[in-house]
């Protein structure tokens, strides 16, 4: 099992395993690059949420992030903080307490939810909301090697945290309590399977020739309504892509007839 704190994470994901500095630093250079963007086209902002234990031994922060690529999806995150030292307890930040994550991105859930689980770096509330395949079935293809490697949405959730000083405990005086409200707020997580139904029915409908600017989208939740949509849109471009190639066929055969004509 891999204990970690968040800025050991931030400069080798892998812990024992040794990682070149020329390897850190270009993920930094990358992800901080993404994270930027993200801010910028967010305005800065980002929904977050702070729960803790009465003893000070453990903290949760929940974050919805914005997906990079695809318009109007959030991943729900989130990262725990414990410790079992009363020491760390009395001091007044959290840099020296060990991490455990959480995400229902697709890239965390086919690429390290195996491995994370393996090490036990998977915050344990929210083990069911993901699926039973991905911690159970070894990634063969989109990680082999079964690395604890960095994941974006963990970066980012780390960047931000820094930014708005919440590595201090001062700011965690309004958090809620964890004994008394966790599942609530847990059950407001969506299950990682029904996050990629999400996103691929949102894509289909963003490709879509039809609808460029996904208009009428609703409600994002609405799962059933969601693949309908797409469903409808698919098959609205396939009739035109048929029509096309039949229109396309025809005036071929009417040039090919006219110049046969002329032969003659």
């Amino acid at each position: 099992m891999t204990k970690i704190t968040f800025d050991n994470w931030i400069k080798n994901p892998t812990g024992a395993r040794p990682m070149m500095v020329q390897q850190r630093e270009m993920a930094k250079q990358i992800y901080t690059d993404k994270y930027n963007k993200m801010m910028l086209a967010s305005a800065g902002a980002m929904n977050y949420t702070l729960w803790k234990s009465q003893k000070g031994d453990r903290f949760i922060i929940f974050f919805t992030i914005p997906s990079e690529s695809t318009q109007k999806i959030f991943y729900d995150v989130a990262v725990e903080f414990y410790t079992r030292d009363t020491i760390e307890t009395q001091k007044n930040n959290l840099n020296g307490y060990y991490v455990r994550f959480f995400s229902n991105d697709p890239n965390f859930t086919f690429t390290f939810a195996y491995v994370y689980n393996k090490q036990g770096l998977i915050i344990q509330d929210l083990k069911k909301k993901l699926s039973a395949q991905s911690i159970t079935d070894k990634p063969k293809v989109t990680n082999p090697n079964k690395v604890v490697g960095w994941v974006k949405v963990f970066y980012f959730a780390y960047l931000y945290m820094v930014d708005h000083g919440l590595f201090n405990k001062l700011n965690w005086l309004n958090a809620y309590t964890l004994q008394s409200q966790l599942t609530t707020c847990i059950s407001k997580v969506m299950d990682a399977q029904k996050k990629l139904v999400q996103v691929q029915s949102l894509k289909e409908l963003q490709d879509s020739k039809k609808n460029p600017k996904i208009p009428n989208i609703g409600n994002t939740s609405d799962l059933e309504s969601l693949k309908y949509k797409a469903k409808s849109t698919k098959n609205v471009d396939k009739m035109k892509s048929v029509i096309s190639k039949i229109s396309r066929d025809n005036v071929k055969r009417a040039n090919k007839v006219k110049y046969s004509k002329r032969i003659k």
